[in-house]
């Protein structure tokens, strides 16, 4: 999994986990390290399907970012 800064594709963050992990608890790691890189409000972040789990959309509501699945 990555972070990068859009249009750059500068990355900001990656995890490597081996195939048989489920993703949905990796994307909250992720974006803290993002979070702290870049030490700014109102951000975007766009993942697949496995990114609304309840877990990471109820610890993004109380930061000021959106997400997009």
């Amino acid at each position: 999994m990555m972070s990068s800064l859009v249009p750059l594709g500068f990355p900001l963050a990656t995890s490597t986990v081996s195939g048989e992990r489920a993703d949905d608890g990796l994307y909250v790691p992720v974006i803290d390290q993002a979070l702290k890189a870049l030490d700014k409000k109102r951000l975007l972040f766009v993942g697949d399907c496995q990114m609304s789990a309840l877990a990471t959309r109820a610890y993004t509501h109380g930061l000021d970012i959106a997400i997009s699945v």
